[in-house]
């Protein structure tokens, strides 16, 4: 199945790239994308940006289907599905 990311605000600066495809096994969860983005941007991320030790973005880093918020790692995947990952950042 494949899985198209979106990377929001200086994420896609960090990262050096917007949106990529990723090919993922049918039955996919998140945490099965969180180790392909891992293992394709790591080395661009800012240090503090992962959490290594739980192959996951840092509690800054939402991620979004939709209008609908992706709390669980365990969240099972879909075919064609859109996966945005936005930084919240303080400020006003």
């Amino acid at each position: 199945m494949n899985v198209t990311v979106v990377f929001h605000g200086p994420l896609s600066g960090w990262l050096g790239v917007e949106r990529a495809s990723f090919k993922l096994c049918e039955g996919a969860l998140l945490t099965d994308l969180l180790t392909e983005i891992a293992g394709r941007f790591r080395q661009r991320m800012p240090g503090p940006l992962w959490k290594d030790k739980e192959n996951k973005f840092n509690d800054r880093v939402l991620a979004y289907t939709g209008r609908q918020q992706i709390k669980r790692p365990e969240t099972l995947l879909a075919d064609k599905q859109e996966i945005t990952f936005y930084l919240m950042v303080a400020g006003g």
